[in-house]
């Protein structure tokens, strides 16, 4: 790196050394803000590299401005004059016709890991609440095969809502597209995102959105979605509710409104932003 670069950057931290100017990508500060969730000595090992490379770092380049504050309010010993806000974008794919659903029953979505600070199980809960699985299943897609996890299984036996359960998981970019489109609502109940890229497919794949009003949500969706706050089951189930019943209008407005916001989160956008970072080194 020190013999033949102008720069070393990793998209994900790392050990290495060098003399050239080091660049890294923050994605979220999720072990940061949810330690009690991170308890493994490779989870330390991890929040320690990371910690080094922040302060270490020539550039940081934060994917929401939600981001660049949790890394400062974190580490204020970090210039705040090298933190950078470039944008994640998504794949072509979500802004391509989708193909109208063959579903039996309509359906909320959920999309994403259950890890704890993504609140499945509030959503779970509000779904029994809302009295909506006589008319509406819930579609929980993963990116692995590990639904229902022995706790998921108790919580689903207590609320009796088993039958109304769809799982699938590995699904492609088009295949999700498609979920996305013909879901009644997708779902984010999340208290912490560095991002949200689901929020964004789901906008491009023309999709009314239900969403937390916690950390980059509200950043990245603007007024577009339905916002909730993450710890009230009720304003959740309401939220159900509201998008269930929802006049076809209204619902368009918001869908329309949606897909116009996504345009801004693009990986071409992206890839300008950050190859003006780069140059800055490069040209020295």
């Amino acid at each position: 790196a020190n013999k033949f670069g102008a720069v070393y950057y990793s998209p994900y931290y790392g050990n290495l050394k060098s003399k050239i100017p080091q660049i890294f990508s923050v994605h979220d500060m999720t072990h940061e803000r949810f330690p009690n969730h991170f308890h493994n000595q490779l989870d330390f090992e991890f929040i320690n590299q990371k910690k080094d490379c922040l302060h270490r770092a020539e550039a940081l380049l934060c994917v929401s401005n939600n981001t660049k504050n949790d890394v400062l309010d974190i580490y204020p010993q970090i210039a705040r004059d090298k933190v950078t806000v470039i944008y994640n974008g998504i794949e072509d794919v979500f802004f391509t016709k989708p193909v109208e659903s063959q579903q039996n029953r309509p359906y909320f979505l959920f999309v994403g890991n259950r890890k704890k600070y993504k609140n499945f199980p509030l959503l779970l809960t509000s779904y029994k609440n809302s009295g909506l699985s006589k008319d509406f299943d819930l579609r929980i897609i993963s990116p692995t095969n590990d639904f229902p996890t022995e706790e998921e299984k108790r919580t689903i036996a207590d609320l009796n809502i088993h039958a109304f359960l769809k799982f699938e998981h590995g699904l492609s970019d088009e295949n999700l597209r498609d979920a996305y489109h013909n879901a009644i609502a997708f779902v984010f109940p999340s208290k912490y995102e560095g991002f949200g890229l689901p929020l964004i497919e789901a906008m491009a794949s023309r999709t009314l959105v239900i969403a937390a009003n916690a950390s980059s949500l509200p950043e990245i969706g603007a007024d577009v979605p339905l916002y909730f706050d993450p710890q009230s089951g009720d304003e959740l189930t309401s939220r159900l509710v509201a998008a269930a019943d929802m006049p076809n209008d209204m619902r368009r407005s918001r869908i329309e409104s949606g897909a116009a916001l996504a345009q801004n989160f693009t990986w071409d956008k992206s890839k300008e932003a950050f190859v003006k970072i780069f140059m800055r080194y490069m040209l020295n």
